[in-house]
């Protein structure tokens, strides 16, 4: 009896490789630019081909690759979120309604946590080299970092942070002033002492709220 060779025998590592665009096309006996037209939203296609396009992508166990999309569109469809860890642990609703309106636009989010707004940069620029389409910024950012995702024309908006000059657009209270009217009222009023708890120290919200209580 003659061996098999060992690329052959029993117990061989099986064969891992992804399916591309190519295999499916070859598999469907149809062109590659069927296959993505198949694959693309109100592209135009037969039905017929659309089938055989759908089986044998089905067989090879393929899907659409959004990066080799982006290559072309020039899109990646996510949008960067950095956000603080107190954020993310103390206001779990926010990163679910935002998660909800990314996904409703039909992009995917990509989280980012820090643990202070000082360490934002980074995470931010972690971000930008993800190419992504959009930030949304719970932390805030220097305005190094603002000019970046402005030079890469990355539109970004911060939440529940003031904006750096006109580099970002912002989505916030007035922390000041509204603790600014919190005081004055009380101290109108037939309270006699009042005890401020402010946040974390060097925290920007917290700093603008203690600051208009002062």
């Amino acid at each position: 009896m003659t061996d098999l060779p060992s690329s052959h025998t029993q117990g061989a590592e099986p064969h891992t490789s992804r399916a591309t665009s190519y295999d499916v096309a070859r598999l469907a006996g149809v062109s590659q630019s069927a296959v993505s037209r198949a694959f693309r939203v109100g592209g135009s296609i037969s039905k017929a081909t659309r089938d055989k396009v759908e089986k044998a992508a089905r067989a090879l166990g393929y899907s659409p690759s959004h990066i080799a999309r982006s290559l072309i569109t020039h899109r990646t469809r996510m949008v960067g979120v950095a956000m603080t860890d107190t954020t993310a642990r103390n206001t779990t609703d926010v990163l679910r309604y935002l998660s909800d309106s990314i996904q409703s636009s039909g992009s995917r989010m990509l989280l980012c946590t820090v643990p202070t707004d000082h360490e934002a940069a980074a995470g931010v620029s972690d971000l930008l080299a993800f190419q992504v389409d959009g930030i949304i910024s719970s932390a805030a950012l220097p305005v190094e970092v603002l000019a970046a995702a402005n030079r890469q024309r990355v539109p970004v908006v911060l939440f529940n942070r003031a904006p750096s000059g006109m580099l970002a657009s912002s989505v916030a209270c007035d922390h000041a002033a509204g603790m600014e009217e919190l005081v004055a009222h009380l101290a109108d009023g037939i309270l006699g002492r009042t005890v401020i708890l402010a946040g974390p120290e060097g925290a920007p919200v917290s700093e603008q709220r203690s600051g208009g209580a002062r």
